[in-house]
């Protein structure tokens, strides 16, 4: 953008309506280009219709608005990183060798198609593993605060917990922040 002479607008928020909100006010101000990525595809599905309506191309990234016309659609491939990191929990499963190897997730917003795909492929990988025990999953809405609440609960609930998979950066280190506070880093794997 600077290259090109380009002014980039930014406004990041971790909740469905405030990014929306925000869209809004872009569309309002007739920005050039609008650019996305939804926490709730559903929930943006009316915004993307609205900067259609306005002639203002919209490009997603990550996730994909439910509905409206996109210039073009970024993404990796979740069911990858959730193969991975499903290959992960099971790899530190059998090294510790519990039987069963109780499993926690810390879940992001539910209408994320991009976190339910990673976290589809996950479910996936750890179900085959016959050792392995998915024992709770709670949604946070992406909110640090809501995770780190998520993750002390599901070690409450489970204090022989062996893993906790979080479907975003900072839910993971809100669930290292739980491990910690417990006396249990390095006994509890994340990822």
């Amino acid at each position: 953008a600077k290259k090109r002479g380009w002014t980039v607008l930014v406004k990041g928020t971790s909740d469905a309506k405030g990014q929306s909100d925000a869209a809004l006010s872009y569309i309002g101000a007739k920005v050039d280009l609008l650019a996305i990525d939804p926490i709730d595809g559903k929930a943006m599905a009316p915004t993307v219709a609205k900067a259609n309506e306005a002639g203002i191309p919209v490009i997603a990234f990550q996730s994909k608005p439910a509905s409206g016309k996109l210039a073009t659609f970024i993404f990796p491939s979740e069911t990858i990183a959730g193969t991975f990191m499903g290959k992960a929990a099971v790899e530190w499963c059998k090294a510790k060798k519990q039987n069963p190897c109780k499993i926690g997730i810390i879940e992001g917003t539910l209408g994320d198609s991009s976190g339910l795909e990673e976290n589809a492929a996950f479910r996936k990988v750890v179900g085959r593993e016959k050792t392995a025990k998915i024992v709770g999953a709670n949604p946070t809405d992406y909110d640090p605060a809501r995770a780190l609440n998520v993750a002390t609960n599901l070690i409450t609930a489970n204090p022989d917990i062996d893993y906790l998979y979080a479907w975003w950066d900072q839910g993971g280190a809100a669930a290292v922040e739980a491990i910690k506070a417990r006396g249990k880093l390095g006994q509890i794997g994340v990822s």
